[in-house]
Protein backbone atom coordinates (compact mmCIF):
# COMPACT_ATOMS: atom_id res chain seq x y z
CA UNK A 1 0.00 0.00 0.00
CA UNK A 2 1.33 3.42 -0.92
CA UNK A 3 1.01 6.16 1.66
CA UNK A 4 0.29 9.68 0.49
CA UNK A 5 0.58 12.95 2.33
CA UNK A 6 0.14 16.46 1.01
CA UNK A 7 2.12 18.27 3.72
CA UNK A 8 5.19 18.67 1.42
CA UNK A 9 2.91 20.38 -1.09
CA UNK A 10 1.64 22.75 1.59
CA UNK A 11 5.23 23.51 2.58
CA UNK A 12 6.14 24.30 -1.03
CA UNK A 13 3.12 26.61 -1.26
CA UNK A 14 4.30 28.51 1.81
CA UNK A 15 7.83 28.76 0.42
CA UNK A 16 6.56 29.99 -2.96
CA UNK A 17 4.28 32.54 -1.34
CA UNK A 18 7.10 33.69 0.94
CA UNK A 19 9.49 34.16 -1.98
CA UNK A 20 6.91 36.12 -4.00
CA UNK A 21 5.99 38.26 -1.00
CA UNK A 22 9.64 38.90 -0.18
CA UNK A 23 10.29 39.93 -3.79
CA UNK A 24 7.34 42.31 -3.68
CA UNK A 25 8.57 43.88 -0.43
CA UNK A 26 12.18 44.15 -1.55
CA UNK A 27 11.08 45.66 -4.85
CA UNK A 28 10.08 48.84 -3.03
CA UNK A 29 13.50 49.12 -1.41
CA UNK A 30 15.33 48.38 -4.66
CA UNK A 31 13.18 50.88 -6.55
CA UNK A 32 14.09 53.59 -4.05
CA UNK A 33 17.76 52.64 -4.32
CA UNK A 34 17.47 52.73 -8.12
CA UNK A 35 15.95 56.23 -7.97
CA UNK A 36 18.83 57.31 -5.75
CA UNK A 37 21.33 56.03 -8.32
CA UNK A 38 22.93 53.44 -6.04
CA UNK A 39 23.16 50.76 -8.74
CA UNK A 40 25.85 51.13 -11.37
CA UNK A 41 24.92 48.08 -13.45
CA UNK A 42 21.95 48.75 -15.71
CA UNK A 43 19.16 46.16 -15.60
CA UNK A 44 20.29 44.51 -12.34
CA UNK A 45 17.20 45.55 -10.38
CA UNK A 46 14.67 44.38 -12.91
CA UNK A 47 16.49 41.11 -13.52
CA UNK A 48 16.79 40.17 -9.85
CA UNK A 49 13.20 41.16 -9.03
CA UNK A 50 11.74 39.26 -11.96
CA UNK A 51 13.75 36.13 -11.09
CA UNK A 52 12.62 36.20 -7.45
CA UNK A 53 9.00 37.03 -8.18
CA UNK A 54 8.49 34.54 -10.98
CA UNK A 55 10.35 31.79 -9.10
CA UNK A 56 7.88 32.17 -6.25
CA UNK A 57 4.94 32.13 -8.65
CA UNK A 58 6.27 29.00 -10.35
CA UNK A 59 6.59 27.23 -7.00
CA UNK A 60 3.07 28.22 -6.02
CA UNK A 61 1.66 27.10 -9.39
CA UNK A 62 3.43 23.74 -9.23
CA UNK A 63 2.10 23.26 -5.73
CA UNK A 64 -1.47 23.88 -6.85
CA UNK A 65 -1.05 21.30 -9.60
CA UNK A 66 0.34 18.90 -7.00
CA UNK A 67 -2.75 19.37 -4.82
CA UNK A 68 -4.99 18.53 -7.78
CA UNK A 69 -2.95 15.42 -8.57
CA UNK A 70 -3.06 14.45 -4.91
CA UNK A 71 -6.84 14.61 -4.91
CA UNK A 72 -6.96 12.49 -8.06
CA UNK A 73 -4.56 10.01 -6.46
CA UNK A 74 -6.78 9.67 -3.38
CA UNK A 75 -9.87 9.13 -5.51
CA UNK A 76 -8.21 6.56 -7.78
CA UNK A 77 -7.05 4.43 -4.87
CA UNK A 78 -10.64 3.30 -4.36
CA UNK A 79 -10.52 3.39 -0.58
CA UNK A 80 -13.75 3.70 1.31
CA UNK A 81 -14.35 7.07 2.89
CA UNK A 82 -15.89 5.49 5.98
CA UNK A 83 -15.41 1.98 7.35
CA UNK A 84 -18.32 0.68 9.43
CA UNK A 85 -17.09 -1.45 12.28
CA UNK A 86 -20.43 -2.40 13.82
CA UNK A 87 -24.07 -1.55 13.40
CA UNK A 88 -26.95 -1.26 15.87
CA UNK A 89 -29.61 -2.44 13.40
CA UNK A 90 -30.45 -6.09 14.31
CA UNK A 91 -31.41 -7.01 10.75
CA UNK A 92 -28.15 -5.71 9.33
CA UNK A 93 -26.03 -7.44 11.97
CA UNK A 94 -27.82 -10.80 11.40
CA UNK A 95 -27.38 -10.43 7.66
CA UNK A 96 -23.70 -9.60 7.94
CA UNK A 97 -23.03 -12.47 10.39
CA UNK A 98 -24.85 -14.89 8.09
CA UNK A 99 -22.70 -13.78 5.14
CA UNK A 100 -19.50 -14.18 7.15
CA UNK A 101 -18.65 -10.51 7.61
Amino acid sequence: MIRFSDWPLKLILLIGDAISSMAAAISLVLFIMWLAGTFTVQGWTGTILSIWFFSGLILATLEKHGFCLGRVFREVQGRASILIQETTDPEKSELSSAQGF
